[in-house]
């Protein structure tokens, strides 16, 4: 699944401290289901106005979808902020 969390006035250095932090928490929480244990990984794209010069939310969403593409293309289980 895909969402979006919005850091309003956080610099993109910080959310990506927030998405990493996010990710380590995941990655180190195994969900049990019956007798079935499993590991949960997040890739997550980082963007901001001011990094990828985007004017709309959704220039500022699309820049971020692109980051969390490349994440899973580069591996997965990752943050990545920039193009």
């Amino acid at each position: 699944e895909e969402f979006v969390i919005l850091l309003r006035g956080i610099p993109v250095d910080r959310a990506v401290a927030v998405a990493e932090r996010l990710r380590l928490s995941l990655e180190s929480q195994p969900v049990v289901h019956g007798t079935t244990t499993f590991q949960v990984t997040a890739s997550f794209g980082c963007a901001s106005l001011a990094c990828c010069q985007a004017t709309t939310t959704d220039g500022l969403i699309e820049a971020a979808d692109r980051r969390l593409y490349r994440a899973k293309e580069t591996g997965r289980n990752r943050v990545v902020a920039s193009d």
